[in-house]
């Protein structure tokens, strides 16, 4: 049976390495722009979910976009942030992934990185993003998700960044939400 790299991917019979194998049998076009899955994932979102950074770096060096979103609009940063894979999440910065686009809800990699709480992760973003005080389609910045995921260590690290804690989500800031500020604000 002759399968296409898009079935050979979605075939059950196939691990992701067989799949990246028949992957590359195709032509750089194949590299440069393939969607593999019924949700447009790349090579490269996958290689991302299974955390492989040797086939990361071949992808990105051979061509892949780093910064295309699937068909749901989410980066290769994103997944990898959206799923607490920080190390991950650091190799695709080193390889240039972009720091500033967002999700179809509007999130930055700083809001996902907020609120899965990984403190590194966030003061890396700190350090790369033009904008810290972005809100997404709710009007919420990365501070009102760190808050609202109780993660205090980031919102320390936040707040010495010069986030914003006076931004208002209708009539609420981050420090209104339920939080222990005093120990927070004792900076």
């Amino acid at each position: 049976m002759n399968l296409t790299n898009n079935q050979a991917v979605c075939n059950n019979n196939f691990t992701l390495d067989q799949s990246l194998n028949r992957y590359f049998l195709g032509t750089t076009s194949d590299v440069i722009n393939p969607d593999i899955n019924d949700h447009g994932d790349t090579a490269l979102h996958i290689a991302v979910r299974n955390r492989h950074h040797s086939i990361i770096r071949l992808l990105v060096e051979t061509g892949t976009d780093i910064n295309s979103p699937n068909h749901q609009q989410i980066t290769a940063l994103q997944i990898a942030l959206s799923s607490a894979n920080t190390s991950t999440a650091q190799f695709l910065l080193e390889l240039g992934a972009d720091v500033t686009g967002t999700t179809v809800n509007g999130e930055t990699a700083l809001h996902l990185a907020a609120r899965v709480g990984d403190v590194a992760m966030v003061e890396s973003l700190l350090q790369r993003c033009p904008s810290i005080n972005v809100r997404n389609h709710c009007g919420e910045t990365a501070l009102h998700a760190a808050v609202t995921a109780g993660h205090e260590e980031v919102v320390r690290v936040m707040l010495a960044h010069g986030v914003d804690p006076q931004a208002k989500v209708g009539i609420q800031t981050p420090v209104d939400a339920t939080f222990d500020w005093n120990m927070i604000m004792d900076l």
